[in-house]
C-alpha cells in the first residue's frame, strides 16, 4: 500500500504503520492491535488474553493474505497460520462476521469492522498475548510531495475523523 501511494498509483493508503523511507505523510493513526474475535458464548471468550498455542486446538477463519512481515517481525502469526486448522478463508468482512457469530471458528483480527457486534456483545475480542501484535497501529498515508485532488482531500478528512473515533473506541 505504501509503495503504491509513494509511486502515485493511488492517492491515499490505509495500512498498518511500519517504518518507511518512502516520501509519505502519516496523516492519522489509530490503535489496531491484533486479537481474537469470536462468538460471545465461545469457551475462550472470557479470557483476558490468548496465546497462539492456546488457539491451535480451535478451528479458525483467516483472511486470504497473511500479515506483512514488517508487523510480524518474530513470525509469530505466520507460524500460527501454518499450524492452525483453517476452516474458512475469506477477505469478506461480512463472511467473517457471519462465521464468527455462528461460533464455527475464531479469527485473529483487529477490532475494525466489528464495532457494532462488539458493542452489542454478539462478538468478543480477546487480545493476543504477543506484545508486538498488541502494539499495532493503522495509519492513513498520503504522498508527501503531491497535492491531493479535492475529492481525495475530502476522503482523507472523513477517514481522519473515523480513525480518531477508533482511537476513542480503543
Amino acid at each position: 500500500v505504501m509503495s503504491n501511494v509513494a509511486a502515485g498509483e493511488v492517492e491515499i493508503g490505509l495500512t498498518f504503520v511500519t517504518p518507511t523511507t518512502l516520501p509519505l505523510q502519516l496523516v492519522a493513526e489509530a490503535p489496531a492491535p491484533l486479537g481474537c474475535v469470536m462468538a460471545a458464548n465461545h469457551e475462550l471468550a472470557q479470557r483476558s488474553s490468548l496465546s497462539f498455542a492456546e488457539l491451535e486446538p480451535y478451528p479458525v477463519t483467516f483472511q486470504s493474505e497473511s500479515l506483512p512481515a514488517a508487523i510480524d517481525p518474530e513470525g509469530e502469526f505466520a507460524a500460527f497460520r501454518s499450524r492452525a486448522t483453517a476452516r474458512f478463508t475469506s477477505n469478506s468482512i461480512e463472511f467473517q462476521r457471519g462465521i464468527l457469530r455462528s461460533g464455527l471458528a475464531v479469527a485473529c483480527l483487529t477490532r475494525m469492522g466489528f464495532q457494532r457486534e462488539l458493542t452489542s456483545e454478539a462478538l468478543v475480542w480477546v487480545p493476543l498475548a504477543s506484545p508486538q501484535l498488541r502494539q499495532l497501529q493503522i495509519g492513513l498515508f498520503i504522498p508527501q510531495r503531491r497535492t491531493l485532488a479535492p475529492a481525495a482531500s475530502l476522503v482523507v478528512a472523513t477517514l481522519t475523523r473515523h480513525l480518531q473515533q477508533l482511537s476513542e473506541f480503543d
